[in-house]
C-alpha cells in the first residue's frame, strides 16, 4: 500500500540494532566468545552479531550477517543470512542457513535482523534449542508497512510467521499488522505462541 501524497518517510526503530538476545531457562549463551577464522571465512556479508552455546547436541554459533549493494544501475539489493554452526569432532560444520533478500530501484531500502529479538529456547523440553530469528525489509517510496518474519529452526525443522508490521497514522487510521503462520505450527501450539508472541514485537504490535 503507497500513499504518494505522504511525506516519505522511512520508519526505523532504535531497539532494532540492540544486540540484546532472549535466552531460555537453563540456557547459557554467550556473546563474547571470538568466532573461528573457519567460520568467518565461511560466511558472507558484514558479521553483525553471533551466539556461542550449547545442547545436548554439542557446542554451537549462530552468526547474523547482512550484505548491501549498488550495482551499476543503480539497483540497491539488501541480503540477510542467519547461519547456525555445530562442532563436528574438531571442525565446525554449517547445521542450517536462513537466508532473504530484496531489491530496490529509485526507493528507499532498508532491511535487517532485530537483534534484540533474537532468541534461544527448549519449548518441548528435549534438551536441543530452539533458534529463532526475526528480521524486516522495506523497499518503499512512502509510508508502508515492512515485511516482517520470525522465524525458528530446531535442526532441520523450520516454523515460520509472516506478516506486515503494523502502522498508525493517527487515532482513526492504521494499517498493516497482518500475519501468517506455517501450517505445521498448529501441530505444536507451545512453539506457535512464542512465535506470533515475538512476531508481534517485530511488528511494532506489542
Amino acid at each position: 500500500m503507497i500513499f504518494p501524497n505522504r511525506i516519505r518517510v522511512v520508519f526505523s526503530f532504535m531497539f532494532f540494532f540492540m544486540s540484546i538476545a532472549t535466552f531460555g531457562s537453563g540456557i547459557s549463551v554467550d556473546t563474547s566468545t571470538a568466532l573461528p577464522e573457519s567460520i568467518k571465512n565461511h560466511v558472507q556479508g558484514e558479521i553483525k552479531n553471533h551466539f556461542n552455546f550449547s545442547d545436548k547436541l554439542g557446542q554451537h554459533f549462530l552468526v547474523l550477517t547482512r550484505e548491501h549493494k549498488t550495482g551499476t544501475d543503480g539497483k540497491e539489493s539488501i541480503s540477510i543470512r542467519a547461519l547456525q554452526f555445530i562442532m563436528d569432532d574438531t571442525v565446525w560444520k554449517q547445521e542450517w542457513i536462513i537466508k532473504d533478500n530484496i531489491e530496490c530501484q529509485s526507493l528507499d531500502i532498508s532491511g535487517d535482523f532485530l537483534y534484540n529479538l533474537v532468541s534461544f529456547s527448549d519449548l518441548d523440553t528435549n534438551k536441543i534449542v530452539e533458534t529463532s530469528v526475526s528480521y524486516f525489509l522495506i523497499c518503499a517510496g512512502g509510508i508502508e508497512p515492512k515485511i516482517v518474519k520470525t522465524i525458528m529452526r530446531q535442526g532441520e525443522v523450520k516454523y515460520a510467521v509472516r506478516g506486515e508490521s503494523f502502522i498508525r497514522v493517527d487515532e482513526k487510521t492504521s494499517y498493516g499488522g497482518t500475519f501468517k503462520t506455517d501450517k505445521q505450527l498448529d501441530l505444536v501450539p507451545n512453539f506457535k505462541t512464542h512465535l506470533i508472541s515475538v512476531w508481534k514485537k517485530a511488528a511494532g504490535i506489542n
